[in-house]
């Protein structure tokens, strides 16, 4: 995760010291979905390391299967990133929230693991 994440600000970076940056694409990805899109895509990275050569991620995870469950293809995923990319308190947001939405999800697998159902 930490490398999908440091590469992505590198993206960041080089795209937002140039100047104008990119133009708001007409069929852009709301902020909301890009968060729910970047923490799937996180959690896709971190079982791909994890499970190596067990996980097939072209065929069960990746981008294909984002494009699939957000009803969005390459070029609009593209655009949208370049966008953002290109806009420092607009990643800023997307990627602390992103950032929240995995502490939470680690949070409640903690609490499931100390609290089994089955204990009485």
């Amino acid at each position: 995760m930490k490398t999908y994440i440091s590469h992505f600000f590198f993206f960041f970076l080089v795209l937002g010291c140039s100047s104008g940056g990119p133009k708001k694409p007409n069929n852009l990805i709301p902020i909301s979905t890009m968060i729910q899109i970047q923490t799937d895509l996180s959690i896709m990275e971190v079982i791909e390391k994890t499970y190596q050569g067990e996980v097939v991620s072209d065929s069960i995870l990746g981008l294909p299967y984002i494009y699939s469950k957000y009803k969005i293809d390459s070029l609009r995923w593209a655009n949208s990133e370049a966008y953002y990319a290109g806009n420092p308190k607009q990643n800023v947001q997307i990627f602390t929230a992103v950032r929240k939405a995995l502490d939470r999800k680690i949070d409640s697998i903690n609490k499931a693991i100390q609290n089994p159902l089955n204990q009485e």
